[in-house]
């Protein structure tokens, strides 16, 4: 989406060559959207990470250089719901 208009499809071609320095600000752009994704799913109830009894602190995802880890609750509808989100 580019000003709140959702534009065409993006099809790929090719990938990033190796060493590519367009590389890391993809990953970035993507990561980033991925974790507001994951976020806006939790404040809306949908998700359920690991924390505090009390939730005062939960963690649904870590990213690291190019790395992602996802915490969740063991259970196939978070899975669906993740998978549906991944998609």
């Amino acid at each position: 989406m580019a000003n709140g208009v959702r534009g065409g499809e993006i099809v790929c071609k090719r990938g990033l060559r190796q060493g590519d320095p367009l590389s890391p600000l993809i990953f970035v752009l993507v990561a980033d959207s991925l974790h507001h994704m994951i976020a806006r799913c939790r404040k809306e109830g949908l998700l359920k990470g690991l924390g505090c009894r009390d939730e005062s602190y939960v963690v649904i995802n870590l990213q690291y250089v190019d790395d992602t880890l996802l915490f969740g609750k063991e259970s196939l509808p978070q899975a669906m719901i993740l998978k549906w989100e991944l998609m």
